[in-house]
């Protein structure tokens, strides 16, 4: 995923959710299929590391990189 893309796809969440789009895991996906961004539709995803702005996270067999902003998103979203 390049620095465009993330940002993209922080953007799009970002105005979603603020136009009161309820975020769930499909609309996330397409987001991230739209930017071209790879998408773990995880339930257990926990931060492991932070390093220059991004936060590492993973979900258990898969490990990948996030802005902080996704994942407060991500531990704030309503259930599904």
């Amino acid at each position: 995923m390049t620095v465009a893309s993330h940002r993209q796809r922080l953007l799009d969440l970002s105005q979603a959710a603020g136009a009161g789009v309820k975020l769930n895991i499909e609309i996330a996906r397409t987001i991230a299929q739209k930017n071209g961004c790879l998408f773990a539709p995880s339930t257990n995803l926990k931060p492991i590391d932070f390093v220059a702005g991004q936060m590492a996270i993973t979900g258990g067999n898969l490990k990948g990189w996030a802005a902080p902003q996704l994942y407060i998103m991500y531990v704030n979203r309503p259930p599904d």
